[in-house]
């Protein structure tokens, strides 16, 4: 992987020497582009990673899923203040599964995960809820929306949109104890809330 460093208060950067060589044929220079995102198979996209061994810690813990890392020639769209938010993630949800999931409190948050949901040891108690993606055109349920509560969540989820596909849950980690946490479980196998997923035109994917 890249050699990032912490050159930029808003995201690490790929470091002015890097081994061109790992990358694909013709690909242009990424030496200082910052790093937007890194994006695990199609159901889970981590951004606002704000260290480079952060991003270390990710490529490992998630070493045997297909991995691209989405890095951009300016600085990413944050969601918070640099050093608020630690990292985000987007989840795909499947439709007309049940989520086993359970929301509370405002903001919203997690606050259990059951066992046989399909995100168990994905999403954790404690994150909080940025927005709730959903498809065709509809508006996300976020912080702009009336009532973003946990019980609203739980409505939209299990009521309201069960049987949608292309839904995305965005949660949060606002301390380094949540990260930890997710590296390990996984290991072991004018302001947007899904700005940090909008990449636009700024952005390689590598």
């Amino acid at each position: 992987t890249f050699p990032f460093v912490a050159n930029s208060p808003y995201a690490p950067q790929v470091a002015s020497e890097y081994n061109a060589k790992a990358l694909p044929p013709n690909t242009p220079s990424v030496a200082n582009f910052y790093f937007h995102s890194l994006k695990v198979g199609n159901e889970l996209e981590i951004s606002e990673v704000q260290t480079p061994i952060r991003i270390q810690e990710f490529m490992a813990a998630f070493i045997a899923a297909p991995r691209r890392v989405v890095l951009s020639s300016t600085p990413p769209p944050m969601t918070e203040a640099p050093g608020t938010v630690m990292c985000m993630y987007q989840h795909l949800l499947p439709a007309n599964v049940p989520m086993g999931l359970t929301f509370d409190g405002f903001p919203p948050r997690v606050a259990d995960v059951s066992p046989t949901s399909p995100l168990f040891q994905k999403v954790h108690r404690g994150q909080f809820v940025q927005a709730v993606l959903l498809p065709d055109g509809r508006p996300p349920l976020n912080s702009t929306t009336p009532g973003f509560t946990g019980f609203r969540v739980n409505q939209v989820l299990d009521e309201e949109t069960r049987h949608l596909e292309g839904r995305y849950l965005v949660v949060k980690d606002l301390s380094p104890a949540g990260v930890s946490l997710a590296i390990k479980t996984k290991a072991n196998k004018n302001r947007h809330e899904d700005a940090g997923f909008d990449h636009g035109a700024c952005c390689v994917v590598l």
